[in-house]
């Protein structure tokens, strides 16, 4: 039932973009817990996965060029 729900949100959300060429990223805990599904939503839709972070922050420490040991 999950993996279905995700297919129909990559067939809704993601795929009217068009650009198959680009991966597909996520950031959230239901993401992250779910990531072996949601990958495979992903390529079973033509495709292809990006990465999956459970919180934004260390991609935003890293972007502002801050060390996680600093913070």
């Amino acid at each position: 039932m999950v993996l279905e729900r995700f297919r129909s949100f990559v067939r809704y959300n993601l795929k009217p973009y068009r650009r198959p060429d680009l991966p597909v990223s996520f950031v959230g805990s239901v993401a992250y817990y779910f990531r072996d599904l949601l990958a495979e939503a992903i390529e079973r839709e033509g495709l292809k996965m990006g990465t999956v972070a459970r919180t934004p922050m260390a991609g935003l420490l890293a972007y502002h060029g801050v060390d996680a040991a600093d913070v």
